[in-house]
Formats: C-alpha cells, structure tokens, sequence
C-alpha cells in the first residue's frame, strides 16, 4: 500500500491565499558537473542546474536530499497524479561515476518533466528550490492546505465525489501498468545481455581488424595501417535508456493510482473517527462521564471544547480529503491517464527510431573499416 506523505495538522506558517503564480513558460534545465562534497565525516554529490528562461534564469547546487524533499512535498499535494519519478536510492556504490552519471541524467528528467506540469512549474515551492540557494526541506501542509491549492489550480475541475466508473477504470489501470512492469522489467533484463554482447562484439571486431592486417601484409608484401576505433556506438544503449526510464514512468503512474486508492481508506477513517467524536461530544453535552472527567483531569467544559474543535477539524479535514480525493481522480482520468499514455508511446517510437538509426550507423563504419582494408588489394 502506496503511503501518502503525511498531512500536517497546523497546516504552514504561509497564507496559500499569498502563493505567487508564475506564469512563464517552461525552462531550459540543464543538471551538470556533479561534484563531491565532504563535510566532516559525511561525503555527498551536489548537482548544478543551470536554468534559462524569460528573466535570465539562474544557477543553483542541489544534493539528491533535497530532490527527495521535493517530490515528497509534490506527492503530497497531487499524489493522485502522476509525478515524474527519481532515480533509486543506493547506499553502495553510490559514488561510482557511472552511477552517478545515471542519476544525473534521471535528476535532470525529472526536473525537466516537472516544468512541463503547469500547475507544479508555477508552484511557488518549486520555484523556491529552483531559485533560492536555501538549503530546500519540504514544508507540510494540512489537508485543508491542500485543497486549497487544488482548488485553485483545477477550479472548476475540482470534485468532492468520485464517480464509480472513475474506481473500475483505476483497478483496470492498475492491472494494466503492473503486467507492463513485469514485461519491462523482461526486457530490460534481455537489453542488458544484448549491450554487453554487442561491446563484446565491437571489441572482438578490432581484433579481428588487428589480425587481418597482419595477414594481409602477407600477400601484399607491404606494412600498411588501419585505423582502430576508440569509440564505438552502442545501439542497444538507447534501448537501455529507454526501459530503465520507462519502467520509473511507470511505477510513478502505479504508485498515484495507489495513493487514489489510500485516500479512499482515509476517507472511511475519517468518517469513522468523526462519528466517534460526535458521539463523545454529544455523552459530555448530556454530562456523561468520560475516561478523561472521571478522574477530574479536566472540567466537563474543557471537554466539551476540545471535544467541538477535534469534531470540527474532522469535518475540515474529511471535506477537504473528499474534495482532494474527487478532484484528482477526475484529472487523473479525464486528461493525464491518456496524456501519459499517448506520451509512452511516442516515446517508444522516438527510441525504435534511434536504435535504428544507431545500428545502421554503427554497422555502416564497420563496413566501411572492411572496404579501406579490400582497397589495399587494388592499389
């Protein structure tokens, strides 16, 4: 079961009414120059965005913590909404450069997939961890925090019921993308073998270069040089990208469906914490004792007024996790579900695409390595 960051009871000390919007278009993000840090016995990686849009933009350090801290506070508010994915925390071999290479690359899709979402670009704690050098922790909200912010990014989108269709197509949707998980996590097992064979292969065709120049000085009585190539093109890497990306897009598209699925047990316990509430206040109204005026340890009016205000932040809290729960459902499969979908597989097209075109080029130098060499013969 998919844990949906808490909601904070206090709420932050910000007013939502004051979130600035920001309304611009899309950044350039660039993730660059990953450099290690050492603060007394402690050793991590900073990462540099360089961002460019309409007012110049900015640079600015982040850690992997930070970009944790962001898509935690992210799923806290559109959790029922597909989010782009991190890469997968490591504690071993986290500071090999291929690795954090890697992360790079996942860091900088992330932001960039973030940017490309309207509602969170202009959010005004993105901005802040695109902008301010502070270091960034994500701040809690309370629920009706939260639907507040829905509110004002969905307006007239925003539901506090959820449609039984909505519920059936979210089993089907869940069913659907964990078989895709299983048959990505195939292939990319399969990809993987195919990379090592093909730099195998590359490798064995330099050898095999090596050794035919040899022979051939044989029959033509002369030295002559061919040129080895240092650098190879690996076709299969492109297809490797693709599925380990596709397979975090995925288990992002899961794991908001999941978190849809817990805001509905939220629901049932709310409504089962404020029936019991009600109950109690009503028993101290009437001057029932409770386990708390028994003993004296408060005056039946200090009960009573706890008693009204935990009722009524139950209330506030229950119609803004009604509100919170309809609207994103309501998004998610009238606009993003489809959106996402139509996105994977132009995706998957581009990537086939690319394979294409890189093993065509790949073979097309090997090719051409054979044909300098047979030349020789006609000198």
């Amino acid at each position: 079961m998919e844990e949906i960051p808490e909601a904070s009871e206090e709420g932050t000390d910000s007013i939502i009414q004051d979130i600035p919007i920001f309304e611009k278009k899309p950044p350039m993000i660039i993730i660059t120059s990953p450099t290690f840090i050492k603060e007394n016995i402690m050793k991590y990686v900073s990462y540099k965005i360089i961002l460019r849009d309409e007012d110049n933009g900015c640079t600015i350090q982040r850690r992997f913590s930070e970009f944790k801290h962001l898509r935690k506070l992210l799923l806290s508010i559109w959790g029922g909404s597909y989010i782009p994915p991190l890469p997968k925390s490591k504690f071993i071999g986290s500071f090999k450069p291929d690795f954090i290479e890697d992360r790079r690359k996942i860091l900088e899709k992330f932001l960039q997939g973030c940017c490309e979402i309207p509602y969170i670009y202009n959010f005004k704690d993105f901005q802040a961890f695109l902008r301010l050098p502070d270091t960034f922790i994500s701040p809690k909200y309370s629920y009706p925090d939260i639907s507040i912010i829905l509110e004002d990014t969905f307006e007239d989108n925003c539901r506090n019921t959820v449609n039984d269709d909505y519920i059936e197509k979210a089993g089907y949707a869940l069913k659907n993308f964990q078989t895709a998980i299983e048959r990505l996590k195939i292939f990319e097992v399969f990809i993987e073998k195919s990379c090592e064979k093909m730099e195998k292969y590359q490798i064995s065709f330099n050898k095999l270069m090596n050794t035919t120049r040899h022979v051939a000085s044989v029959y033509l009585r002369r030295r002559f040089e061919t040129k080895v190539r240092e650098m190879h093109v690996n076709p299969y890497w492109v297809l490797n990208d693709w599925v380990k990306a596709e397979i975090l897009d995925t288990e992002a598209i899961i794991e908001a469906l999941n978190i849809l699925n817990e805001y509905g047990n939220i629901v049932v316990k709310l409504k089962e914490k404020l029936e019991q509430d009600s109950i109690k206040l009503q028993e101290s109204r009437e001057g029932k004792k409770n386990i708390l005026n028994i003993f004296h340890i408060k005056s039946p009016e200090e009960t009573i007024r706890e008693l009204t205000e935990t009722v009524e932040r139950t209330e506030a809290d229950l119609e803004s996790c009604l509100l919170i729960r309809g609207t994103l459902y309501y998004v998610l499969f009238e606009s993003d579900i489809f959106s996402f979908i139509g996105k994977k597989s132009t995706i998957f097209q581009q990537s086939l695409n690319d394979f294409s075109s890189k093993t065509a080029e790949e073979f097309e130098e090997i090719i051409k390595q054979i044909n300098q060499m047979a030349a020789n013969f006609s000198d």
